[in-house]
């Protein structure tokens, strides 16, 4: 079940928008979302075990994998991704499968529904 994490615990930026950050320790998952003022969602990024899939109002859908050589779990560093060229069908598959299966969350409900819809809708744009 994802929970939402402490928001003193995020790096602060000079953006006017508002980041969360939601953890599934059962399934290795993180979400990261961008509200604006309005609390609409701009932004998301879901992490799971070592790829990810980015969404961006302006940017539209980006997924990427863990650059192992880095050493980001040697020491305290956050993980560094590596954007494909050319998004990964499968990533998209994979985590829309995974929100699609996630029931009972509280407070990320409505946050996972619009995620839900938007996936939805690249997917069916992307005929995936």
């Amino acid at each position: 079940m994802f929970r939402e994490i402490n928001q003193a615990l995020l790096k602060k930026t000079e953006s006017e928008l508002n980041k969360r950050w939601f953890r599934d320790v059962d399934r290795n998952c993180d979400l990261f979302i961008w509200q604006n003022i309005d609390n609409e969602v701009v932004k998301f990024q879901f992490w799971h075990d070592d790829v990810l899939l980015e969404w961006d109002i302006g940017k539209g859908i980006r997924t990427g994998k863990m650059d192992v050589n880095t050493g980001a779990f040697m020491n305290y560093q956050a993980p560094i991704f590596r954007y494909h060229d050319n998004f990964d069908r499968d990533i998209i598959l994979t985590i829309r499968s995974l929100i699609n299966g996630i029931e009972g969350n509280n407070s990320s409900g409505n946050i996972l529904d619009i995620i839900v819809t938007e996936l939805e809708r690249m997917s069916f744009k992307l005929r995936v």
